[in-house]
């Protein structure tokens, strides 16, 4: 199943996109599970927080320049959150 949505408040452009890759067969990056676009003040707390979640995060260059900071690609159940590390209180 694949769901689209939107983590945080930030209304930045997105200029990267942060994959997240859980563990499978032995290799800490086997599946891609979830995609978050960042703008670059975002970036490294969604990196962190991906890490956080026990995925491998993997920062590439967006090319959905059009797209908000916080929309997010989720292509299996994860642990990734629907917060935002902005919104931790």
């Amino acid at each position: 199943m694949i769901t689209f949505d939107r983590v945080g408040i930030c209304l930045n452009k997105a200029r990267m996109a942060v994959e997240g890759y859980s563990p499978r067969n032995g290799r800490a990056h086997g599946s891609l599970t979830v995609d978050v676009l960042v703008c670059s003040e975002c970036h490294q707390a969604v990196r962190d927080s991906i890490e956080a979640c026990g995925m491998t995060p993997y920062t590439t260059q967006s090319q959905a320049l059009d797209r908000l900071c916080g929309e997010r690609t989720t292509f299996e159940a994860n642990s990734y959150s629907n917060t935002h590390p902005e919104e931790a209180s």
